[in-house]
């Protein structure tokens, strides 16, 4: 219609009006056009035949109104000859009757005449046809007075019957036939030609009728329906042709007004449509709405986010929120939460989803209502995605749990440090003067096999506290560059000559090589005593697996951050750990092996080791499956050696030649005389000094350096550090030797990185003195 106003485009009035082939708009146009048909037909045939029925009714009138003059004219007729008729019946000249009967049979119309006695009997006939009995009913009336004529219509025949008397006595009946044969004939040419043209009419009006609804109801109609089915289908731009001042014209117009109604309130449902969409959309919370049977009828886009399910999928059920749950128990919470749950509730519901890629999220329903804000939603739901809250939850409990246990760990090392030192000292006076009475005694003394007995004693008594000063980061340690497979080959060399053959070891380097820095000894110790463990837990035999590889720190957020790590992972298919004795794992002297088949050292060292190595330890376990634990490393990218390893084994027996004067300096007197007695030996002169001032003392009274000073680090109120620098600011290039229960530290090897400096460790053997004096004085020596 718009086309047609700006005269770019003409219809012709004389085509019909053009419509899209709407089925259902088609069979209702059908349907009006059948029902205005039937209409016609059913007003074409009433009309007819109630012209037809008045028809008849006028007819049936007319025929009583000439009975009525034919009976009028019978009665005239019969006073007028009811004299001589009585007379010749009352004498019974019946010839005479006859020719009185005949002469009425002349009068147009009649067409028999008989008389008949006042018994009934027939006198004198005239006329043809059939002579009809009286009815005895009639006669007897006749006789009693109480009629005085009859009529009726037998086919086209009008019977006339009346009484004839004389002198005051019945003396009989006469009958006349009038014949209606004429006027019948009339009659039905008159009714035939009345409904001809009755039927001409109302087939006229018919069709001026159907014309009249053609032009003005039934192709409007058609126009109207026709922009009432584009309306329908959503196009609310159509409008109905101006059709005039008549009805369909006000119907057309007022549908216009309606379609325009619609379309700016379409409009208006349009935009806050969007607009409540955008705000949905543009929420950071799920809103998950539905109804009692489950189905889903609001799925926002945080929902698509964090579910990786569309609104298209959940809405059309092609995916069914029951499977976005990992169990049936986790989605059996969610429906009994939601469904079941009365009112409005703000508990807050935690609940675990797997996306379809396999990825596990948390999100928290913390609103579930039961209100119904709009029509169809039985329940709705708010959420939210806690994922990345959890993982920073759990991450801050494992951190605390990580610093819980080192804070244990430290503070049962602290105290196994403390014990292996003083141990130590005990050992090393054991040690120095089990080996004195040794070297004093004949060769062939039976006792020597008892002092042996003891050394051997005291070196096993070392062995334990070299590993509890290990767990304690207080062991023996030098900076190298170590490739950890190289490592794992030598300590899988080393289990396949011991353990049973049943256990398949397996090796398995995702690189090659793979570089830390620390104590090859200690790396290779800690790697032997898991696998070891591992060898414990599976005495029908299984598989022990090694695996290196290098892996990266993914706990920080930015790859600038992360830190890379060499792994050594040391996996069996044993027995696995129980939940309950995890937390203890680590503890020093805890095991769960039969008394004297383990001394629950071993994975003690292994924590320490790790820790004096600036690298972590953790284990997986599963009862029944198996364990596998996981040393963490610091990388290294290089392969240069940082340090060397010890010198030549030496079999000594005496000092050098420019050593003779020597102080021993520690609080031990025990460990002093026992240190004195071997230096004696060899023919040292020997000064001691219980503590580090009284060291400093003897050193401002002589005025001048010893060849040689044997220091202990842990001393009360001068500590060895501070008498050491107090030394070398006395004497810068006097040559010391550093002696502790404990193994080096950081502050040791700062002191032993300077020149002429050693260090030994308690408890020493008699050899081991004098191989590490010999050492120090040959480096002196060379540089």
């Amino acid at each position: 219609m718009g086309w047609e106003k700006t005269g770019l485009c003409h219809r012709d009035r004389s085509v019909p009006h053009q419509h899209s082939a709407d089925p259902a708009m088609t069979q209702k146009k059908l349907k009006i056009q059948n029902i205005l048909n039937w209409i016609l037909v059913g007003v074409f045939m009433g009309g007819t035949f109630l012209f037809f029925l008045v028809q008849l009714w006028l007819q049936e009138k007319q025929m009583r109104r000439d009975q009525e003059r034919i009976l009028f004219f019978l009665r005239a007729l019969v006073n007028r000859e009811s004299r001589p008729l009585t007379n010749e019946l009352f004498e019974r000249r019946l010839l005479a009757l006859q020719l009185r009967l005949q002469e009425l049979l002349r009068i147009k119309g009649i067409n028999g005449a008989i008389a008949y006695d006042a018994a009934g009997k027939v006198l004198v006939v005239a006329g043809e046809g059939a002579v009809p009995q009286l009815k005895r009913d009639v006669l007897a009336e006749f006789r009693e007075g109480k009629r005085d004529e009859w009529n009726t219509l037998a086919g086209n025949e009008l019977i006339y019957l009346c009484k004839m008397e004389g002198g005051g006595e019945y003396l009989g009946a006469l009958l006349l036939r009038y014949d209606l044969s004429e006027r019948f004939a009339e009659r039905r040419q008159l009714t035939l030609l009345m409904l001809a043209q009755g039927i001409a009419f109302f087939l006229l009006i018919v069709v001026i009728t159907r014309l009249f609804l053609r032009r003005y109801v039934l192709k409007p109609l058609d126009i109207v329906l026709t922009s009432i089915g584009k309306m329908a289908r959503g196009n609310l731009t159509e409008r109905v042709p101006d059709l005039g001042k008549h009805e369909m014209g006000d119907l057309g117009r007022a549908l216009n007004k309606m379609a325009t109604d619609l379309l700016a309130q379409s409009r208006a449902l349009r935009l806050s449509e969007q607009r409540l969409r955008f705000i949905v959309d543009a929420m950071p919370v799920m809103l998950v709405a539905g109804d009692r049977e489950g189905k889903i009828m609001e799925w926002n886009r945080e929902c698509e986010r964090v579910s990786g399910v569309s609104r298209e999928e959940i809405i059309t059920g092609r995916v069914r929120i029951r499977q976005l749950f990992p169990s049936r128990g986790e989605w059996l919470r969610c429906y009994r939460h939601v469904l079941h749950w009365g009112g409005c509730d703000f508990r807050e519901l935690e609940l675990r989803i797997r996306l379809r890629t396999g990825e596990e999220k948390y999100i928290s329903m913390f609103n579930v209502s039961h209100a119904n804000p709009i029509e169809g939603w039985d329940f709705w739901v708010l959420a939210i995605d806690i994922t990345a809250r959890k993982q920073a939850e759990e991450q801050r409990l494992k951190l605390e749990e990580e610093l819980r246990q080192a804070h244990k760990m430290d503070a049962i090392g602290q105290l196994a440090g403390g014990i292996a030192h003083d141990f130590n000292n005990q050992l090393a006076s054991i040690m120095g003067f089990t080996e004195i009475l040794y070297e004093r005694l004949p060769a062939d003394s039976k006792e020597k096999n008892y002092l042996k007995y003891i050394i051997r004693a005291v070196e096993h008594s070392a062995g334990l506290t070299r590993q509890l000063l290990a767990f304690a980061r207080k062991g023996k340690y030098q900076i190298t560059t170590v490739d950890l497979c190289q490592v794992v080959d030598e300590v899988t060399l080393l289990l396949s000559h011991t353990i049973d053959k049943r256990i398949r070891i397996q090796r398995e380097y995702r690189q090659q090589p793979v570089f830390t820095q620390g104590d090859p000894h200690q790396i290779e110790n800690a790697i032997l005593n898991v696998a070891i463990n591992a060898r414990d837990a599976m005495p029908n035999g299984g598989l022990l697996k090694l695996t290196v590889e290098v892996v990266e720190d993914a706990g920080e957020s930015t790859p600038e951050k992360r830190k890379m790590w060499s792994v050594v992972r040391v996996s069996d298919t044993g027995q696995g750990i129980d939940e309950s004795l995890r937390e203890r794992v680590f503890e020093p002297f805890f095991t769960t092996k039969e008394q004297g088949k383990g001394t629950g050292m071993g994975l003690a060292a292994v924590y320490g080791t790790m820790q004096a190595h600036n690298g972590k330890v953790t284990f997986d376990s599963t009862p029944g499956e198996g364990t596998t634990f996981h040393l963490f490393f610091p990388c290294f990218q290089h392969s240069d050696p940082l340090g060397e390893g010890p010198g030549a084994d030496l079999r000594l027996s005496e000092l050098p030649e420019n050593v003779k004067r020597i102080l021993v300096v520690d609080d031990e007197e025990f460990v002093r005389e026992t240190v004195k007695d071997h230096l004696l030996l060899v023919g040292a002169t020997v000064e001691m000094a219980a503590t580090g001032v009284e060291a400093l003392h003897i050193l401002d009274r002589c005025q001048e350096p010893f060849d040689l000073i044997i220091l202990d680090m842990i001393m009360p109120e001068l500590s060895g550090p501070e008498t050491f620098r107090e030394i070398r600011k006395r004497f810068p290039e006097q040559k010391l030797l550093l002696a502790s229960g404990y193994t080096m530290e950081k502050e040791t090897r700062e002191l032993i990185d300077s020149r002429n400096c050693a260090f030994i460790q308690k408890p020493f053997r008699h050899q081991e003195l004098l191989e590490s004096i010999h050492a120090l004085f040959s480096e002196a020596g060379s540089s």
